[in-house]
């Protein structure tokens, strides 16, 4: 078992816009299959060294980086020609992720990615710091851009607010 370069690019609109790139180093089995398990009408992927940037006008607004994601793909998915709608959800797991984008930096524990909505959803000891500021959550939601922010303080989910009316 060893892994292999793993580089894919998602476009939107007939193709002439960069919607995200996604790439990492996906495991590779001695059966040929590359690095990718099939259950039921899924298939995931498992990737190290994970990076996936976000685009909107062609232009970088953020980037995530994990030491290890599993991304979830329709099971009748070729891998290496998928579409956005063909990225299910991405789950970024083990020792951290770190979200920058537009002077903001967020980090947990593990983030899911919701592709059809571009939304992260970041969990376990999420801090996000800006301009000199720091917020401390159980839980933190935000678009793709790290504009938009909403809060969960315990696990309870008692206090949620929406953090872009306080920055």
């Amino acid at each position: 078992m060893g892994f292999e370069d793993f580089d894919y690019t998602v476009y939107q609109n007939q193709g002439t816009q960069k919607k995200l790139t996604l790439k990492g180093k996906r495991m590779v089995m001695a059966n040929k299959k590359l690095g990718v398990f099939e259950i039921s009408a899924l298939k995931i992927l498992n990737l190290k060294d994970v990076e996936v940037t976000f685009y909107q006008d062609n232009k970088p607004v953020s980037t995530v980086r994990a030491e290890k994601a599993l991304v979830e793909i329709p099971r009748n998915t070729n891998t290496n020609n998928m579409s956005l709608s063909a990225l299910q959800k991405i789950d970024f797991l083990e020792g951290g992720v770190v979200i920058t984008g537009d002077k903001r930096i967020l980090a947990a524990d593990r983030l899911e990615l919701d592709s059809k909505d571009n939304l992260l959803f970041a969990q376990g000891n999420c801090v996000l710091r800006y301009d000199g500021r720091s917020v401390r959550a159980h839980k933190i939601t935000t678009d793709v851009a790290l504009r938009d922010f909403s809060v969960e303080e315990g696990k309870s989910g008692r206090r949620t607010e929406k953090l872009f009316q306080i920055f």
